[in-house]
């Protein structure tokens, strides 16, 4: 079970990193390193991988063939499997910066993600909302990630850095932990316009003390990380798949916390059509008969 995650050390990566630990030499889970989401909806689209992680935004604009995939057309083979966990858009700045907005993030170095990630994606749509339309700022592509680019805001090579991520985000905890840093609230108003034009958002506030530092929640907006598949995948497949990441959140110990994964939450901000493979898995069973899993 090949899946397609983001780049090596990210938190999608991450996090099939651990479910394969978790299950241990039962394990079929293997990490495809890429740039993130949109790529990995190409990926899978065009059967060069058998699952990935894609937002959800992404992964409605990818069917709808709207945005980045205007050009490339829809990209009809895309199928839902399970919704995993909700990702919200962090806009991090030096605590020292006299950055207040996100309005004044103009002409500032912004970190935004590789052009293949599923950040990079929705962080273009949120700064137009907020009046910063491309060459409104400069946009600074770091290479090792969004992680790479919260080290560089800390040494002040970068102004500030868009991730879309699970909080707590682990590395910027950890940077945190050794720097004042400030995560800016998104405008009202500017949300508002996200979630009409951007399908596959919901607003999500990043909790009060969620990061050292933070006495405050942070109103923002949410994707949900999906995993996909191509539509030609059998449904045994789906079913295997859906198996080892059920058995895995069951599993104790270090790693994935299994309160991020949920049968009862898994089609929660599914975007696009769902598998018939993922339908049949999470139908509601006749009164007496055993539930898969």
């Amino acid at each position: 079970m090949v899946v397609a995650t983001g780049p090596a050390g990210g938190e999608y990566a991450r996090f099939v990193e651990s479910l394969a630990a978790r299950l241990g030499s039962a394990s079929t889970i293997r990490v495809a390193n890429t740039e993130g989401s949109v790529s990995n909806a190409f990926l899978v689209d065009r059967g060069k991988a058998r699952f990935g992680l894609v937002q959800s935004d992404v992964a409605a604009a990818a069917v709808g063939g709207r945005g980045l995939f205007a050009m490339t057309g829809r990209l009809q083979r895309l199928r839902a499997v399970a919704s995993l966990f909700p990702e919200q858009l962090h806009v991090v700045v030096r605590a020292d910066s006299g950055i207040g907005s996100i309005a004044q993030l103009a002409g500032r170095r912004i970190a935004l993600g590789d052009t293949g990630s599923g950040t990079r994606h929705t962080g273009l749509r949120v700064l137009a909302a907020h009046g910063l339309e491309p060459g409104a700022y400069t946009e600074a592509f770091v290479q090792g990630g969004p992680g790479e680019a919260v080290e560089q805001l800390a040494t002040g090579t970068l102004d500030a850095v868009v991730a879309v991520v699970s909080a707590p985000w682990r590395q910027l905890v950890q940077v945190a932990a050794r720097l004042p840093l400030a995560i800016l609230s998104l405008d009202p108003a500017a949300m508002d316009r996200v979630l009409v034009d951007v399908p596959g958002l919901v607003s999500l506030a990043i909790p009060a003390r969620t990061y050292p530092g933070q006495e405050s929640a942070v109103p923002s907006l949410a994707a949900t990380a999906l995993l996909v598949t191509d539509a030609d995948t059998p449904d045994p497949v789906v079913a295997a798949a859906l198996e080892s990441i059920f058995a895995a959140a069951a599993v104790s110990g270090r790693g994935v916390a299994a309160s991020r994964l949920s049968r009862e939450r898994a089609l929660d901000g599914v975007t696009i059509p769902l598998h018939p493979g993922a339908a049949a898995y999470f139908r509601p069973h006749p009164p007496g008969e055993q539930p898969r899993g």
